[in-house]
């Protein structure tokens, strides 16, 4: 994680943006039922 070098970055996003494509492609309903629920907390 301490690598800064313009190769490590791209290979982190690269990484990063697999897992949240995984995650959307088999967890969309759960993500959609947490935005189209009416949330119960209170500020």
């Amino acid at each position: 994680m301490d690598n800064t070098a313009q190769t490590a970055i791209r290979t982190l996003n690269t990484y990063g943006q697999d897992v949240g494509d995984d995650f959307t492609c088999t967890k969309w309903s759960e993500i959609n039922k947490f935005f189209n629920n009416s949330k119960t907390y209170k500020f």
